[in-house]
């Protein structure tokens, strides 16, 4: 097998299991996101300001099955994530963030100095 090969063929995403003992679950998973799915998710993020939504947005792209299938939040349970535990809430979002480093280009050009 050639390198490319080897390259496309690999099974690189990540899933990390967070505890999450103040929820019933006790457990949730984060996920590495695919380059398509950090600039939808950056997309998303473009114009909005709201501290709140940001992480709901956030969340709904890093949370998933144990599997690694997303777990498909509507709208309205979206918002219901600003009633939840900050210490969780946090404990998710560094995972998500730890696991998702992709850089935009207006991040490229923000570390740039440009």
């Amino acid at each position: 097998m050639s390198l490319k090969d080897e390259i496309l063929s690999s099974e690189d995403r990540e899933i990390l299991e967070i505890q999450t003992p103040e929820w019933k679950c006790k457990r949730v998973w984060v996920r590495s996101l695919s380059v398509r799915e950090e600039i939808a998710r950056e997309a998303a993020l473009k114009d909005v300001t709201d501290t709140e939504q940001i992480t709901s947005i956030n969340l709904s792209y890093w949370l998933c099955e144990e599997n690694g299938d997303v777990l498909g939040f509507t709208t309205d349970e979206l918002c219901r994530f600003g009633a939840r535990n900050s210490r969780v809430i946090e404990r998710i979002a560094r995972a998500g963030l730890g696991l998702n480093r992709f850089l935009s280009a207006a991040a490229i050009e923000t570390e740039k100095g440009n």
